[in-house]
């Protein structure tokens, strides 16, 4: 079994114009990183996987609501999807609660100022109060007092750590001090979507323990439209891990995390 707890959905033509158009495409990484292309071959992509995380495709335009909402009527016809929803200043707490199932949730930074705090105050209660899972990056080390405060105060609140909490660059000292600070909080996990740098995944587990990290793509941001699955699969049984460490990076943890979320909600 495969669960991709790491992958972005979003309409072709919408993102194609947004690319295009954007008075933030040379400003920001995340605009060059996207082939619309590869969106065209998600289907494909996601064929071969058991479940994915599907999480909105972000930009600074981005509309909360409406990409919500998208993700919601894809995951209705798409069964193996489980929806991740972002969270943001404009969006009210009961819109929130009442839109998934799944109490699991996206906060982006190119959305809102993670400074702000209080103005999502009633989310972030909310997630804490359901046991609810919270994926950021912290690709800024203001991020990580972001996430010292969540911890303070939403102590039930379970947070997912991007990318290993890797910078932009994807530098080693950046990612392994993340690793170190965030490791020590049972209530964080991380993902190892893309890294490339093998030996951060190793002292990721060592650090988490293989029952804290999960498996992820970040499809299709960096990637051609040919890429196929395997590929990032190899970084994972090139490991030498044991059968059972492998069986928790690909899909334990993350059936972990999806029940867990889905019985918290539904017990509302």
């Amino acid at each position: 079994m495969i669960i991709d707890t790491h992958l972005h959905i979003g309409d072709r033509d919408d993102c194609k114009e947004i690319l295009q158009t954007s008075k933030f495409k040379d400003l920001y990484r995340l605009y060059s990183c996207l082939d619309v292309d590869t969106i065209n071959q998600t289907e494909r992509f996601v064929d071969k996987l058991d479940k994915f995380f599907a999480i909105p495709i972000v930009f600074c335009e981005t509309d909360i609501v409406s990409a919500n909402q998208y993700v919601l009527n894809y995951s209705d016809k798409q069964n193996k999807a489980i929806p991740v929803l972002l969270i943001g200043d404009n969006c009210k707490f009961e819109t929130i609660a009442s839109m998934s199932k799944y109490n699991i949730f996206k906060e982006h930074f190119s959305l809102h100022n993670c400074e702000d705090f209080a103005k999502r105050n009633m989310i972030y209660d909310y997630i804490s109060n359901s046991n609810g899972y919270l994926l950021l990056h912290t690709f800024q080390e203001k991020i990580y007092e972001h996430i010292m405060n969540l911890r303070g105060t939403f102590p039930n609140m379970k947070i997912i750590i991007a990318h290993l909490g890797r910078d932009s660059f994807a530098s080693w000292n950046y990612t392994k001090n993340m690793i170190d600070l965030l490791s020590q909080d049972k209530n964080i996990l991380t993902d190892i979507s893309t890294i490339k740098n093998l030996e951060l995944i190793k002292y990721a587990i060592k650090m988490y323990g293989s029952n804290r990290v999960l498996f992820g793509t970040d499809f299709p941001y960096e990637v051609s439209p040919e890429i196929k699955l395997e590929k990032y699969l190899e970084n994972v049984y090139s490991l030498n891990l044991k059968s059972k460490e492998i069986d928790n990076i690909l899909f334990n943890n993350a059936l972990n995390v999806i029940e867990d979320s889905e019985v918290k909600l539904l017990r509302k």
